[in-house]
């Protein structure tokens, strides 16, 4: 481990800090941005670290930050600022609790009092806009102006009672509570709310002081402050009490012209001040912080001026460091000479003249500092006292007479020379007591005797205790700390934590002028001075009813009295009690409005309804979507069941054909070997599928539902020789079915091992004889399924339809009930606003008077809302006043004033019919889509399962008609075949030839299918084009050959040709009845029509499986716009709730405290605005 020197420690630490103020300067923070966080974090008990932070809060620096590393930034600044404070609080509390509670007192009344300008800025905007809507009012003009206007008013007023409310509560000071009073009573007319400020107050007024120490009330307005930041290692004036110009002897103006505390500090003494400051910062040792201390400032005119303090430091409401100063001039101080390390004057105290028996006229006139700063301190005492050890001298003072000050010197020297002559010096006996500094001297003069040839004046001795106590520990003190002061000031004004305001106005002493009023855009602005204070006073007694002067005594007897009279009792006395309570639930919030209720509850109804029609979409979609697939798989029971066994004859015929073919010699031997290689794999084939396909599917359910408890009547040999006797037996289908898969089964294992049979075989007559019940029933229940799929899927589009019509009737009703109740709203509201009715021109000229009074009082920096003491007896009193000159005005005018006739404010309708027509047209767009998206494509099932099953079904027909024809060439060979069943397989074969004219009669359009583009631009390529692409070379032997061969190579023409060639070769069959004998077997036909079904069968397949892919794809759609429509809806549900109908509610409670902008006349004298008023509210219970 490496130790560093400390001057080494030092270096690197000097580079580190240069560094980091390089870094800040150059504004690049995104390259530093932790390091400068951690080494701020590591700096915050260190001097340097506030060099920095003054530069921190940079706005081109922060702006140049990504947005989480603002984010960061501001955090770790915010820790950074609370550590600091912590740290340097810990620092200075060690054993000094009290003084810890009392900063935290002070930190406190600065908080609550830097909104002080503010709160004015904010009164003076609400009185203007007052004004205006009342001119409006009046002339009826712009009614979107007004309402507009006025429901930004209402909105100022929360915020402006909000910030009032907070002060209050944080702060309940008394100049807190009088801010709430004047608020309450003169901006929002709600005396009640007023009173009951007052109640507080007259009961018990130490409850709201947060400390029993220290009336801060008093403290403000008796005693100056100062607040500071610490910038770039300097404190900067930021704010100040408006008592603290005068203390250093400057106007207001002029005060506001110092940005640093330097001139209010001798030169000689700043660089011990900010040592002090920094040695605080840097090591927590505060010789004077949170200590009541006595110390001197400079005044303008150059004198010294003794003063106690009270240093402490805190962050104020923006969390930015801060200083504070609180400062009492001490009127009564030991005469006083600052000297520098030269020894040379640097300052003087008013004090020293007046004991060396200056004329006090001419005493601020002197210009102490040409005539007598900077000179050399021997030319009045002797070095020894200069350069001495001792504290008490006693000796000879020589000082010069009025005439030198009077005198002009260009230069010291001619000073000096002056003073040398001592006939121009007085001589005085002093004693003194020397007080030495690092940098400077103070000389306090104890005892002066003036020697006068040799006749001494009376000795003038000050006994003064050297520990004053500062007055804000003293009660005394506080009540009247500048009684006998002459800086004292008439009024108490403040300005504190805000921006220099260089356009207020304060009364000055050197403004005498009279009261003026001028008319400026109709608003009246009054002018005041010195002189008019106590007319000032009188005519707010006159105007707002208040009964207060500026003496402390009258007010505390006030309060007094206020307890004993201010009672509810008394209060419920009064004529005007029932409209004190009206205005004040009228000024409250109203939580349950039962219209407000009515017109949301159907909105809600309507959007309950909406998501009721999503829900029972998203339970019913999922299953009828299902359920297509299911149709189009359950209707192919032929193409599972049938197809395979019709397969499985034309094999065998194809095999016997061949065998034929073979014995006649028209084939040899390899040729048949040929043949059956590719014959006797698509026998077993067609035997597998077989059997897959019945443990596959006979048991589905929806087969089962057809095929339950279904018994059929089957025939079976009962003898292995001729003649063949059957015996019918009566068994259910699936037996039935069991025992045919049996026989094929036993059919096949003939061709995969051959062996001799004798006789006959009872499985070959049991497939033959039973072959057409098996054809007949599951035909049948094929027709059976394709006409309740039909039917169970009309239903299904039935009922999308019907469901949405009385959910759309509920919706629709809902929504027109909402748009009444709407309009409703809008009239009630209109309602409120033709209460202007009842305003008379004369009680609006009075009200705008005493408004206009109000708000200059404000411009003019008054204390009108900190002196503010609410009078109910003298408010009633000036309404019985005005409601005689009212009466005796309206008699005098009644024949000379034409009657006002105003327009009412009426609310344009666009937005009642665009809320209607957004709410049916969302719902439109939701229920529309839905219903339109899922009935057209359901209403396309009927054409569509038409379609797929003509194609199923002609892959089952094509080669069954095949093999019919082929047994009825052998027909006479099956003894138990009669004349009725050779009817039937002609019928067979002439169905299966009506089937396929039907199918390539088909006309096919998209538009009316289920199937896709690209499925359907296959399909007709596949009629037109080669087939044999389709099938799987692997199941065939010599696919190549066979495919493009047989049957002259019908199948490398397209689907339509082939089964057109099928055709014409049934219906040639047909034509000539299927003569018992023929010439000869045909040769590769039955190939073609095995091969041209397997092309059939895979087209089903694809279209199946097309059809499913649809289906999915608008199930997905159809999930989607549920999906959103049903957020949407939530959410829509959501934002009503806890937005637009919060502002509905807000607007209407707004709304109702209309008498904000009317005449107190009014609201309090006219009997027939409070009866229509009440009216109104009660009915829709507004209170």
């Amino acid at each position: 481990m490496v130790v560093l020197s400390d001057v080494v420690e030092q270096e690197l630490y000097y580079r580190l800090v240069e560094r980091m103020k390089k870094l800040i300067q150059n504004q690049e923070p995104k390259d530093c941005f932790y390091f400068l966080i951690h080494f701020l974090f590591a700096q915050q008990y260190h001097g340097e670290v506030y060099e920095i932070y003054s530069k921190v809060e940079n706005k081109l620096i922060l702006n140049n930050l990504s947005y989480i590393q603002r984010i960061k930034w501001k955090f770790f600044i915010m820790m950074i600022k609370q550590n600091l404070y912590i740290s340097l609080n810990a620092k200075l509390d060690v054993n000094h609790s009290d003084k810890t509670k009392l900063s935290l007192k002070i930190n406190q009344f600065v908080q609550s009092e830097g909104f002080n300008q503010s709160i004015k800025d904010g009164l003076i905007d609400i009185i203007q806009q007052k004004l205006q809507l009342q001119q409006l009012l009046v002339k009826q003009q712009s009614k979107a102006d007004l309402t507009y206007q006025y429901y930004n008013l209402l909105e100022s007023v929360e915020k402006q009672e909000k910030i009032l409310k907070s002060i209050y509560d944080s702060f309940p000071s008394q100049r807190n509570q009088s801010q709430l009073m004047f608020f309450y009573a003169e901006i929002k007319y709600d005396w009640k709310k007023a009173f009951d400020q007052l109640q507080i107050n007259a009961i018990d007024n130490s409850l709201l002081s947060i400390v029993t120490d220290v009336d801060f009330n008093r403290l403000a307005n008796k005693m100056a402050y100062l607040i500071y930041s610490y910038d770039d290692r300097k404190l900067k004036i930021i704010s100040y009490s408006k008592k603290a110009p005068g203390v250093f002897g400057f106007q207001q103006k002029q005060f506001e012209l110092i940005v640093t505390p330097d001139p209010l500090i001798p030169a000689v003494v700043r660089d011990i001040h900010d040592q002090y400051i920094a040695d605080f910062l840097q090591n927590g040792k505060g010789a004077y912080f949170r200590q009541v201390g006595s110390n001197f400032c400079q005044l303008k005119s150059g004198y010294l001026q003794n003063i106690e303090f009270f240093f402490d430091l805190y962050f104020d409401c923006n969390q930015s460091f801060r200083f504070i100063t609180f400062i009492n001039c001490q009127e009564q101080a030991d005469p006083m000479i600052l000297i520098d390390q030269a020894n040379k004057i640097q300052g003087v105290n008013k004090e020293l003249f007046k004991k060396l028996n200056f004329n006090p006229k001419i005493i601020d006139q002197l210009q102490i500092e040409k005539s007598l700063y900077n000179l050399t301190t021997d030319l009045f005492l002797n070095n020894d006292i200069l350069n001495g050890t001792q504290i008490q001298y006693q000796f000879q003072f020589y000082f010069p007479k009025d005439s030198f000050f009077a005198q002009e010197f260009t230069t010291t020297t001619q000073k000096i020379t002056s003073l040398r002559h001592q006939q121009k010096l007085s001589q005085y006996e002093v004693s003194c007591e020397v007080l030495r500094r690092s940098n400077y001297k103070i000389i306090r003069l104890k005892k002066i005797q003036e020697n006068k040839k040799m006749n001494l004046a009376q000795s003038i001795e000050l006994q003064l205790n050297q520990e004053n106590n500062l007055p804000i520990n003293q009660e005394e003190s506080i009540v009247l700390p500048y009684e006998n002061s002459l800086l004292n000031e008439p009024s108490s004004n403040m300005i504190i934590q805000t921006q220099r305001k260089t356009d207020v106005r304060f009364l000055s002493e050197l403004e005498e002028k009279n009261l003026e009023q001028i008319d400026e855009e109709k608003v009246k602005i009054y002018h005041y001075s010195e002189s008019n204070i106590i007319d000032y006073d009188n005519k707010t007694i006159k105007i707002l009813g208040n009964v207060y002067d500026n003496d402390i005594r009258n007010q505390e007897n006030f309060a007094i009295e206020g307890s004993q009279a201010s009672s509810m009792a008394g209060l419920r006395k009064s004529v005007y009690y029932r409209k004190y309570t009206l205005v004040n639930q009228l000024n409250d919030q109203t939580p349950v409005i039962p219209l407000l209720s009515k017109l949301f509850g159907y909105l809600f109804f309507a959007l309950i309804n909406q998501v009721l029609f999503l829900s029972i979409n998203i339970s019913f979609s999922k299953t009828d979507f299902y359920s297509l697939n299911y149709y189009y798989e359950s209707i192919q029971i032929n193409h599972y069941f049938i197809e395979p066994m019709q397969k499985f004859f034309l094999t065998r015929y194809m095999l016997q054909d061949y065998q034929i073919l073979n014995l006649y010699q028209n084939i040899t031997k390899d040729r048949l070997n040929y043949y059956q290689k590719f014959i006797n794999p698509l026998l077993i084939g067609s035997f597998d599928e077989f059997k897959i396909n019945f443990q596959d599917h006979f048991q589905d359910e929806t087969l089962s539902q057809f095929i339950k408890d279904e018994y059929v009547s089957i025939q079976q040999q009962i003898t292995h020789y001729a003649p063949i006797k059957l015996q019918e037996y009566n068994v259910t289908l699936f037996n039935a079915f069991s025992i045919l898969l049996d026989a094929f089964y036993k059919q096949e294992q003939i061709y995969i091992n051959p062996q001799s049979v004798k006789g006959t075989n009872p499985y070959n007559t049991y497939q033959y004889k039973n072959y057409i019940l098996f054809v007949t029933i599951f035909d049948k229940i094929s027709d059976l399924m394709f006409e309740e799929s039909i039917e169970k899927i009309e239903l299904v589009v039935q009922r999308w339809i019907i469901m949405v019509i009385p959910i759309s009737i509920a919706v629709l009703i809902s929504v027109l009930l909402l748009g009444y109740y709407y309009n409703y709203y809008n009239r009630f509201i209109e309602k409120f606003f033709d209460l202007s009715k009842h305003i008379e021109q004369i009680e609006l000229d009075t009200d705008q008077n005493r408004q206009q009074f109000i708000l200059q009082s404000l411009k003019q920096g008054s204390e009108l809302i900190h002196m503010y003491k609410f009078n109910l007896i003298g408010k009633e009193e000036v309404l019985a006043k005005n409601k005689i000159k009212e009466s005796k005005k309206e008699i005098k005018n009644v024949v000379n004033e034409p009657k006002v006739v105003r327009q009412f404010i009426r609310i344009s309708k666009f937005p009642l019919i665009f809320s209607v027509l957004a709410l049916l047209l969302q719902y439109l767009m939701i229920a529309g889509p839905l219903t339109y998206v899922g009935s057209d494509y359901m209403s396309k099932f009927s054409t569509t399962i038409h379609f797929f099953k003509s194609l199923s079904d002609i892959g089952v027909y094509v080669p069954a008609s095949f093999s019919q024809k082929e047994i009825l060439y052998f027909f006479f060979y099956f003894t138990y075949y009669t004349t009725d069943d050779r009817v039937f397989f002609v019928d067979q074969i002439q169905k299966a030839v009506s089937k396929i004219d039907t199918f390539l009669n088909l006309h096919i359009e998209s538009s009316t299918l289920q199937f896709s583009q690209q499925f359907l631009d296959d399909y007709e390529y596949l009629e037109q084009n080669n087939l044999c692409q389709l099938l799987n070379s692997s199941k065939y032997y010599d696919l190549d050959y066979f495919c493009q061969n047989s049957q002259n190579g019908i199948l490398k023409l397209g689907l339509r040709a082939s089964l057109t060639n099928f055709n014409n070769i049934l219906k040639t069959e047909l034509d000539i009845n299927f003569p018992t004998t023929r010439k000869s077997p045909p040769k590769e036909e039955l190939e073609a029509v095995y091969l041209g079904s397997d092309v059939i069968s895979e087209i089903t397949f694809k279209m199946e499986k097309d059809i499913s892919s649809q289906t999915l794809k608008i199930e997905e759609l159809y999930n989607i716009i549920n999906a959103l429509s049903l957020t949407y809806t939530i959410m829509l549900i959501i934002v009503i709730q806890f937005s637009v109908f919060k502002v509905f509610r807000l607007k209407l409670n707004r709304t109702k405290m209309i008498s904000l902008i009317f005449p107190l006349e009014t609201i309090f004298l006219n009997d027939h605005f409070e009866r229509e008023l009440r009216r109104m509210v009660t009915s829709e219970k507004l209170i």
